[in-house]
């Protein structure tokens, strides 16, 4: 009997709550909301006017960009920025190491994510020292090598003036080898 009086008043309360309507927000809820949109277009301004001033500057003449004049709108517009990068060959050569190493960096990165992580899916039945291998990529992921220890590989690797020497210190990512398992 109890219980029948109990879910009946859930239900004769939940029935008025609807009847009600939304919940209408009060004035400290509307001033919360009003500092966070101020806070919100306060960062977005500060960091997109960064941005606009370059995009200003690479559109002024050089003199004026110089001298610092320029805010965020070009004064004396001219692209003759643009036409000097772009008679460059270094300009073409940069763009085409950047490309390929994108291409060398996102296909090794992907095969050795992959066949890493096959076995590591497996079962402790399948695998026997899965355990060993995952606690062994999750220590290297919290403490990764430094910058000389990462040189000194590929300068005994002759791998200095290569693209390799970008492409390679960046092929094994832990984290991917870790989301891939799961």
């Amino acid at each position: 009997m109890r219980t029948t009086e109990s879910s009946s008043a859930v239900r004769e309360a939940s029935r008025k709550a609807r009847s009600l309507g939304p919940r209408r927000a009060s004035l400290a809820e509307h001033a919360a909301d009003a500092a966070v949109y101020v806070i919100l277009t306060v960062v977005a301004l500060v960091s997109i006017l960064p941005v606009l001033n370059t995009v200003a500057v690479s559109f002024s003449k050089n003199s004026l960009a110089s001298a610092g004049i320029v805010t965020i709108y070009p004064l004396g517009f001219t692209v003759e920025s643009y036409k000097r990068i772009l008679d460059e060959s270094a300009f073409f050569n940069a763009f085409r190491v950047s490309v390929e190493r994108v291409v060398l960096s996102v296909s090794l990165s992907f095969f050795i994510t992959i066949f890493a992580a096959y076995p590591l899916s497996k079962s402790r039945d399948e695998f026997r020292a899965r355990k060993v291998y995952v606690w062994l990529l999750v220590f290297t992921m919290m403490f990764y090598p430094a910058l000389i220890p990462w040189y000194l590989t590929i300068r005994n690797l002759h791998l200095t003036g290569t693209i390799w020497a970008l492409v390679l210190p960046g092929a094994v990512s832990q984290f991917l080898i870790i989301m891939v398992i799961n």
